[in-house]
């Protein structure tokens, strides 16, 4: 029998590429403390036969601190559910998803920058890649976890409400793992409103200092294009956002994803049929 553990408070079960964004933020709070470098302790057969003892040795034993996993793949890992569980029965999991068709073109534009192959297209890619399909279905995946958590333990993220609502959906991550939701980092403080000074001639002051710094940090890029423009960067979920594929492919995607959607949508109570078309 597996003892029960409490050192971890939290675990990030993935997936890849959508979790680094929030994974970044919970590393920057200063009541977190992970390591830098994920262990998938619970998805690798290797790893787990070294036992727990030799897991948590790769956490500090501060007490002061919420000690906790950010791993990639333990959604995708079916056995990962059970095995956390057994482990870690009281720890608060965090998983990030969003439309399983945007995961696909994700990886797909990350594999094509990877092998500088301009002229790969997506359509190539998934012809070469079908097994990478089952890996995107989230509500099978999910269900696993459900299995051993409630919904109070399981928080999933839906990246595009991260890109939306970013200081809403942070505050309610830091919440469920135990730490400052107050907490904002530093890339997110100018969605911030000034409340410290809302009242009076500093506070007024304040604003409208404030306001023209920005009026003439705006103007400034604005005469800095004009002069002299600059190549846009797009990041990797802008590109996938904006890529188009066949009709046809699209279709058989859908019908793919279809039965599985309905299930993340039973879950999460939320019609994400209807969100992601």
């Amino acid at each position: 029998m597996i003892k029960k553990r409490e050192l971890l408070s939290f675990i990030g079960i993935g997936t890849g590429s959508f979790s680094e964004k929030i994974y970044n933020y919970i590393r920057v709070h200063p009541e977190v403390s992970v390591p830098e470098e994920a262990i998938d302790f619970f998805c690798n057969h290797e790893k787990y036969t070294k036992g727990v003892d030799w897991y948590e040795g790769f956490f500090q034993k501060d007490e002061d601190k919420k000690q906790g996993e950010l791993s990639n793949h333990y959604l995708q890992n079916y056995d990962s559910a059970e095995l956390i569980a057994k482990t870690y029965p009281d720890a608060n999991l965090i998983a990030v998803i969003d439309n399983p068709i945007l995961a696909l073109k994700l990886e797909y534009i990350r594999s094509k920058d990877r092998k500088k192959r301009d002229n790969y297209t997506f359509e190539q890619f998934i012809s070469v890649n079908k097994n990478l399909l089952k890996n995107f279905l989230y509500g099978q995946q999910l269900v696993s976890f459900f299995s051993f958590y409630s919904s109070i333990n399981l928080k999933v993220i839906i990246l595009s409400d991260l890109n939306d609502r970013p200081l809403e959906e942070l505050k309610s991550v830091y919440e469920h793992i135990g730490v400052d939701s107050g907490f904002v980092p530093a890339d997110l403080k100018h969605l911030m409103i000034d409340d410290e000074a809302d009242s009076g001639h500093k506070g007024l002051i304040k604003r409208m200092t404030s306001y023209i710094k920005e009026k003439i940090k705006t103007l400034l890029n604005f005469l800095n294009d004009k002069l002299k423009p600059k190549k846009i960067t797009l990041s990797d979920i802008d590109k996938a956002n904006r890529l188009i594929i066949s009709k046809e492919l699209e279709v058989e995607l859908k019908e793919y994803y279809k039965q599985d959607i309905k299930v993340i949508s039973n879950l999460l109570h939320r019609d994400f049929a209807e969100e992601w078309g």
